[in-house]
């Protein structure tokens, strides 16, 4: 028998609301570009989520997350625009990127679970590549269970005209 994992709906991070939703690695500060290539308005936008998703013997009641986010890059530093949060990543040479979120909302098994979770802790991933020719990703819910593995969304990213 599966496992139920009720994720929690309507956090709201950064001024975001975030549903249940990896993998790119992180940029090193030495990897950043530097060309102004990627620097600009960014949005990332929603294209799609599996409404029930499994990770090993766990099943993630997922929900689609909000329709777009709004970037920035400047420098090759990435981060959510219009926020006061100090939230940055890099974003190389090629393009690639990953923003991690940690929340303050834990995950936990739903009622006719069979399993408990131990450590909830949960994370918005939101990771893709700028690059013209690639220009998508993805957001991830992740559990620290799981090694933050858990609701995955698809999205495109566009950039904005000046």
């Amino acid at each position: 028998m599966r496992s139920k994992l009720r994720c929690v709906t309507a956090l709201t991070v950064i001024g975001l609301v975030a549903g249940c939703a990896g993998t790119i690695s992180p940029v090193s500060s030495r990897d950043k570009d530097t060309s102004g290539t990627y620097d600009g308005t960014w949005v990332a936008r929603h294209v799609h989520t599996t409404d029930t998703q499994t990770y090993q013997d766990w099943r993630f009641s997922c929900s689609k997350p909000m329709d777009a986010i709004a970037l920035t890059v400047a420098q090759g530093v990435i981060k959510p625009a219009n926020t006061k949060t100090r939230l940055e990543t890099f974003v190389s040479s090629t393009g690639r990127f990953r923003l991690e979120v940690p929340l303050r909302a834990k995950a936990s098994e739903s009622g006719g679970s069979d399993f408990s979770i131990d450590d909830g802790k949960m994370t918005i991933i939101l990771s893709g590549n700028l690059a013209e020719s690639k220009r998508r990703g993805k957001m991830v819910l992740g559990v620290s269970q799981f090694g933050n593995s858990g609701c995955t969304s698809k999205f495109v990213f566009e950039r904005e005209q000046s």
